[in-house]
């Protein structure tokens, strides 16, 4: 664990591109917090890695101008950092009215422990606290479990009503163009719901990090923070090693979902399904069978606790009868459309300048569709 405060913590906000950058729109929603007076909540800042959240706590520090009573905590994933340590620390400073902690996902038991830093630091000393981190499971689910007195009603109740949550996974296309000032829906398209150059829809980096940041963050929240309880349908998955391949998967069939889709409008309304019609056909039936069969054994309540989770992260929704996907992160579908032009083989005996004409044209119209559904989520 690493503090900062006064010149100290001036100095290592310089790691932060503060300057000149545009602000996410959740700033307001922090800044009113800070200036709640008298304090009655914990703040909770998360969302996927990328998405603006400890740039935003740098922006608010630097606009409290209150250096000498704020601190900032970070806590490393190899330090095995807990609520007690924090406390103790805080207790040994207690001038400080502003905390401010990154990557307090790395607490251990945090989900079970959190409520300290209301009732012995909201509700007793004033402080302003905030708890950052990218775990948006983990976060989602904090003060739901663990009861606080409460005064004005004079009952024990969950401390989630002195929660106050700032969720940051969601960019809409509007907010995105005002932070990197292009109004490029294709760009959007492919980098759209994360700030980083690096994450490009289809690439390594992307692939990389959906392992990492999404499938494998999820497996580390039940490890960690179930201490043990129910897994639930999951455990089958978790059992056999794979539980974050089949998440993975599952945010793949939402993709292929979506894709499908697109081609049953295509076949009653477009051209592109008279001209390469025998394509779309053999295009349809193997992203059907694409990595089905390494997890066909798993359960329907299996895939439907999977897609619970990404919807409490506002990754993917589902709507209607029919479970209609809705990417909240736009990049985070055409990264899975790209994998699939690689991955499915042209059909035995196709011209090969024909079937890449094919990729290339389905690939405009996704596009093309794509932005549509920007334009109606905005």
């Amino acid at each position: 664990m690493q503090t900062y405060s006064g010149k100290e913590l001036e100095h290592m906000l310089e790691r932060f591109r503060s300057e000149g950058v545009g602000q996410r729109f959740a700033i307001a929603t922090l800044m009113d917090y800070l200036k709640q007076d008298p304090v009655s909540e914990v703040c909770l800042l998360y969302g996927l890695a990328h998405t603006g959240k400890k740039t935003m706590m740098a922006q608010a520090v630097k606009e409290l101008q209150d250096y000498e009573n704020t601190c900032w905590v970070q806590c490393g994933p190899y330090e095995q950092d807990d609520v007690g340590d924090i406390r103790y620390f805080l207790y040994q400073h207690p001038s400080y009215r502003y905390v401010f902690i990154e990557d307090a996902s790395n607490i251990e038991y945090l989900l079970d422990t959190a409520v300290i830093f209301y009732d012995r630091f909201v509700k007793a000393e004033g402080c302003h606290i905030v708890l950052c981190g990218d775990n948006s499971l983990l976060f989602d689910r904090m003060g739901w479990d663990d009861p606080v007195w409460d005064d004005k009603a004079g009952v024990w109740a969950d401390w989630t009503n002195h929660v106050k949550r700032i969720q940051t996974t969601y960019v809409s296309f509007f907010e995105y163009s005002q932070l990197t000032g292009t109004d490029d829906k294709k760009h959007y398209i492919e980098y759209g719901g994360f700030l980083d150059d690096r994450l490009q829809a289809g690439s390594d980096a992307y692939e990389a990090y959906i392992a990492e940041e999404i499938s494998k963050n999820i497996e580390r929240t039940y490890e960690t923070q179930r201490n043990g309880r129910n897994w639930g349908p999951l455990l089958v998955p978790y059992a056999d090693g794979c539980l974050y391949e089949y998440i993975h998967y599952i945010i793949e069939c939402a993709a292929r979902t979506y894709l499908i889709r697109l081609f049953m409008e295509w076949q009653v309304s477009d051209g592109l399904w008279q001209r390469f019609h025998v394509y779309l056909v053999e295009f349809e039936e193997a992203l059907h069978h694409l990595h089905r069969q390494r997890f066909e054994r798993y359960s329907q309540a299996a895939a439907e606790e999977v897609r619970y989770v990404l919807q409490e992260m506002d990754i993917i929704r589902w709507y209607g009868e029919h479970d209609i996907p809705v990417f909240r992160v736009s990049s985070l579908c055409y990264h899975f459309i790209r994998r699939f032009f690689r991955e499915v083989e042209a059909p035995q005996g196709a011209d090969e300048g024909e079937w890449s004409r094919f990729m290339a044209t389905v690939d405009e119209m996704v596009c093309k569709e794509m932005a549509r559904d920007i334009e109606l989520q905005s």
